[in-house]
């Protein structure tokens, strides 16, 4: 029994005191946590968010560059799940090739369906097929 302090009200013993103290501040801290992932997290998204933006613009402006390989009249733009086929040649009157192409800005990986795309071409699994 001897371990046991007894107290009256507030006046609490000073281990008692440090014990409540310390707990009070665990929420304190958690909420200084929280906000500052909550940040984190915000910038990152944001960072993100403009990277893709970038990235969808220079897709579709990317045809009207210089060092663009192909005739920009040559290029059908479809976006998803690729961002253009290509009918070399179209321009000229005779098609002589036709190119599955995907722009991609940075260090952009393909997505799920781009790289099924990309499985099926080389493949060879492609038809033309009229309706």
């Amino acid at each position: 029994m001897g371990d046991w302090l007894l107290f009256y009200g507030g006046a609490f013993p000073k281990e008692a005191r440090e014990a409540i103290d310390q707990l009070r501040s665990i929420p304190v801290d958690l909420k200084k946590q929280y906000s500052d992932l909550k940040r984190e997290s915000t910038v990152e998204t944001a960072e993100i968010s403009v990277r893709v933006k970038m990235g969808q613009i220079v897709e579709q402006i990317v045809p009207g560059l210089p060092t663009f390989p192909y005739a920009r009249n040559d290029c059908r733009s479809l976006f998803k799940p690729i961002d253009y086929m290509v009918f070399e040649g179209l321009t000229k009157g005779s098609v002589n090739s036709v190119h599955f192409l995907d722009v991609k800005t940075g260090n952009a990986g393909m997505t799920p369906h781009e790289k099924q795309v990309k499985r099926v071409v080389e493949k060879k699994h492609v038809e033309f097929t009229r309706y």
